[in-house]
C-alpha cells in the first residue's frame, strides 16, 4: 500500500512539474528554436536547389558550346575549311585570283 501511495505521490509531483507555467514556457522556447532551425534548413535547401538547376542549365550550355566548337574544329581541319577561314580572317586571295573591293562612300 505504501508503494502505491509513494508511486501516486511521485506521479502527482511529475504532473505538477509538467503542468507548471514555467515548464510550459521553457518547452515553448525550445519549440521556437527548433522551428527556427528547421526554417533555416528549408531556406538553404531551396537556395541550393535553385543553384543546382542554374548549374545544370550552365552545364547544358557548355556542352552545346563544346559541340559547336568541335564541329568548327572538324570543319577547319579540312582543306576547304582552312582556306575559307584564312580568306575570311586575313583578307587574302590565291595567286591566280583577282580581288575587287567595293568601297561605300559615306
Amino acid at each position: 500500500m505504501r508503494e502505491f501511495q509513494a508511486r501516486k505521490k511521485q506521479q502527482a509531483e511529475i504532473n505538477r512539474v509538467l503542468g507548471s507555467k514555467w515548464f510550459l514556457i521553457f518547452m515553448l522556447i525550445i519549440i521556437i528554436f527548433l522551428i527556427r532551425g528547421n526554417v533555416r534548413i528549408f531556406r538553404n535547401y531551396f537556395k541550393v536547389q535553385d543553384k543546382y538547376h542554374k548549374d545544370l542549365k550552365s552545364l547544358e550550355d557548355l556542352r552545346q558550346r563544346d559541340e559547336k566548337l568541335n564541329h568548327d574544329l572538324d570543319r577547319i581541319n579540312t582543306e576547304a575549311g582552312l582556306d575559307y577561314e584564312i580568306r575570311k580572317k586575313l583578307d587574302v586571295s590565291a595567286p591566280d585570283e583577282k580581288v575587287i573591293k567595293i568601297i561605300d562612300k559615306k
